[in-house]
């Protein structure tokens, strides 16, 4: 932690000017608390959105459904702001909605942030209704919420043209950390055969299993548009990983695969090797945190370096660490700080260790 610290206080950015204005403003309204009350909401978001700022950032305020309705109803008429945090604050369905009635009109907002919130299935539905009518948001972050199959089904929907008008203006898409099963997968599946319009699609820390790794692969081979597919920490073995790995030899336009995190074991080594001789596309290749053994890692790595080499492989990041060999690390590093016979210059010793893997 003191490391981290003093890392922290080298490399952290400086604050910028609107940062450091807003910053005043909340701290004058709200006598230094970093939280802005309910009487003081109304002059702050006045204040924030009379002038002709880009970007907004209200993460960390406590904004809860009143509040945001009141920034929803603001951007009705607004016509400069292009980008929205309203990240870590206690928005639910409700403010959704209000989106759905006051944003759809509004042709310059392009990135809205609702991460960490607890927007739910209803909340989804109202976001889903909004991408219908507005064609001009690019970016919709849902990360850790409330979002279960049917509020993404709802989502998906409407980014599918097969089912008659859809949005195709929505580029990326962040649903990580909710509670997607293999329906949602299924959904998306649906709609990326038809959309060409969405380029990022993150679904990672879910529960999707292989049922939804083969549809997604499926879809992947029709999709022409994509570039990344985040299914880190889902519910994903070998099997699974296998598939997404072999539609790369019929996608051409995926840029990053991203399965860190799953359970996926030997075995993946034959289609990532046949993969590589045939995708010249592909950059970025994510199998970290599974499985894997050290041997078939080793065996992957010279094949990647010999294919950048000799042929049009473009996978430059091929992330294999913390699989088998680092399981044995961690158990080893663990013993060490868990016995009371351990030394605090060992601690030390074995944290910078683990900081350094």
């Amino acid at each position: 932690m003191a490391f981290q610290l003093i890392y922290w206080c080298f490399t952290r950015q400086a604050e910028t000017e609107e940062e450091k204005a807003d910053r005043l403003i909340a701290e004058d309204l709200n006598h230094d608390s970093p939280y802005l009350t309910e009487e003081s909401n109304a002059v702050f978001f006045r204040m924030k959105f009379d002038d002709t700022r880009k970007f907004c950032k209200l993460a960390y305020y406590k904004i809860g459904d009143e509040a945001c309705t009141d920034i929803a109803r603001s951007l009705r008429t607004n016509t400069h702001l292009q980008k929205l945090d309203l990240s870590h604050n206690i928005i639910a369905d409700n403010s959704c909605s209000a989106f759905d009635e006051f944003v759809f009109s509004n042709t310059t907002l392009q990135d809205l942030n609702l991460a960490y919130n607890r927007v739910g299935d209803d909340g989804a539905m109202s976001l889903a209704a909004l991408l219908r009518r507005n064609s001009f948001l690019q970016v919709l972050n849902l990360y850790h919420n409330a979002v279960s199959d049917d509020g993404v089904a709802a989502i998906a929907d409407a980014l599918n043209f097969t089912a008659g008008e859809a949005n195709d203006t929505l580029q990326s898409l962040f649903l990580g950390h909710n509670y997607l099963t293999d329906t949602s997968a299924q959904r998306f599946a649906s709609s990326l055969t038809s959309n060409r319009g969405l380029l990022v699609l993150d679904l990672c820390h879910n529960k999707i299993t292989d049922v939804g790794a083969e549809v997604l692969a499926k879809s992947l081979e029709d999709n022409a548009t994509l570039l990344q597919l985040n299914l880190g920490h889902n519910l994903l073995t070998v099997k699974g990983a296998n598939l997404l790995v072999e539609s790369m030899e019929k996608n051409w336009k995926l840029q990053v695969l991203d399965m860190f995190g799953n359970d996926i074991t030997d075995g993946i080594e034959e289609p990532i090797l046949a993969m590589m001789v045939k995708n010249t596309s592909l950059t970025n290749l994510n199998i970290a945190s599974n499985n894997i053994s050290a041997k078939v890692q080793q065996r992957l790595d010279r094949a990647r370096n010999k294919a950048v080499t000799e042929t049009k492989c473009a996978l430059k990041i091929f992330n294999m660490h913390m699989n088998q060999q680092w399981g044995d690390s961690a158990k080893w590093y663990m013993s060490v700080l868990c016995s009371p016979e351990t030394p605090l210059v060992a601690y030390v010793t074995v944290l910078m260790q683990m900081n350094a893997n």
